[in-house]
């Protein structure tokens, strides 16, 4: 694992937005940018958890710049297409047998090793632990830090997370800014992903569970008004972040819906088996052009890194890295100049 520098947060905020992956957000977030105009991108998805976790750092007295740079970093890693792309390059590690895909590890992968020509951003050692440990998915009403955890810890948890299914879900932050990145996460896209779907005619707006609305509200800015005072209001003088019962249990119901009803449809199942097939093909392609000498996509990019990464990295480490690095648009590119040249 490459040294973790420390500066202070103000450079790495700078260090984070003028990365090459930082450039590549222009992702899925959760439905296709084909779904029609105004869909939510991972960009602004990004940008909305740093506002989220900004608001709540200010209103409990954390360090605002912390948590900025967490928020801002968190999704680095995170592939083309969303979590259905995940999902196929975490299917792709178990089946080559190079360990699993967590994006959240590969966001801290890309700040420590894959960045500037593998030396890595120069961000400070909480920046790397919260952006790994933000995961999103795990919904939690208390979210509490680990304050033992030491640099050599976080370094295992990293290679756990790329090495056992499952595992990132189970680590905390030793921060508390990390834990409100966390949280911001959910808040910042449940409601966004709620009116997508409407927009979408996915849903409709009566179609949200009753018990949810009349706790949290059913627009976008209620759910995220709600949510946010009421984390402030329960953390407040507190060791931990934490929402009281009642809008806990709400936003449970709420992400439950959320699964069933948009997540579960973001596109149709041709495509998802379609989007496989592309993901496999590519990542075929990229393994065979690693171990050629002739010059390639895959060889070049990964010698742009550094010798150092190409020798030690397996190749089908390298091949996943290299389509986790990909924006939607250059997945596709990338798959057509593969299709083009067989």
């Amino acid at each position: 694992m490459k040294k973790i520098w420390k500066v202070s947060f103000f450079d790495e905020t700078g260090e984070i937005i003028n990365s090459s992956a930082y450039a590549r957000y222009n992702k899925t977030q959760a439905f296709p940018e084909s779904a029609g105009r105004g869909i939510t991108r991972r960009w602004l998805h990004v940008q909305l958890v740093s506002y989220t976790a900004r608001q709540i750092s200010v209103a409990l007295g954390f360090n605002e710049s912390l948590a900025e740079a967490i928020a801002l970093a968190h999704d680095l890693g995170h592939p083309p297409y969303g979590h259905e792309g995940e999902k196929y390059l975490n299917d792709i590690c178990i089946a080559s047998g190079c360990g699993c895909f967590a994006h959240n590890a590969q966001s801290a992968r890309v700040l420590t090793i894959l960045e500037k020509g593998g030396k890595g951003l120069n961000v400070s050692l909480p920046v790397v632990d919260g952006v790994l440990c933000h995961n999103g998915e795990a919904l939690s009403r208390v979210y509490e830090r680990d304050c033992e955890k030491t640099g050599s810890r976080l370094h295992a948890e990293i290679h756990n997370c790329l090495e056992l299914p499952g595992y990132s879900k189970n680590i905390r932050p030793m921060a508390l800014e990390g834990c409100v990145v966390r949280a911001s996460d959910v808040i910042a896209y449940i409601g966004r992903d709620i009116e997508d779907a409407i927009s979408l005619g996915l849903i409709t707006r009566d179609d949200l569970p009753q018990r949810s609305v009349e706790v949290l509200g059913n627009g976008e800015a209620e759910i995220r008004k709600a949510l946010i005072n009421d984390l402030i209001s329960e953390s407040r003088d507190r060791a931990a972040i934490r929402y009281s019962d009642s809008v806990f249990k709400a936003l449970e119901e709420l992400l439950k819906f959320c699964y069933r009803s948009i997540y579960s449809k973001t596109i149709p199942n041709e495509l998802r088996k379609e989007r496989e097939r592309m993901f496999q093909m590519l990542f075929q392609a990229c393994c065979e052009q690693l171990a050629e000498s002739e010059a390639s996509p895959a060889r070049t990019w990964a010698e742009g890194i550094g010798a150092a990464y190409v020798r030690t990295t397996p190749a089908e480490r390298i091949a996943v890295d290299y389509i986790a690095s990909m924006s939607d648009s250059g997945f596709e590119k990338a798959i057509a100049q593969l299709i083009s040249s067989n």
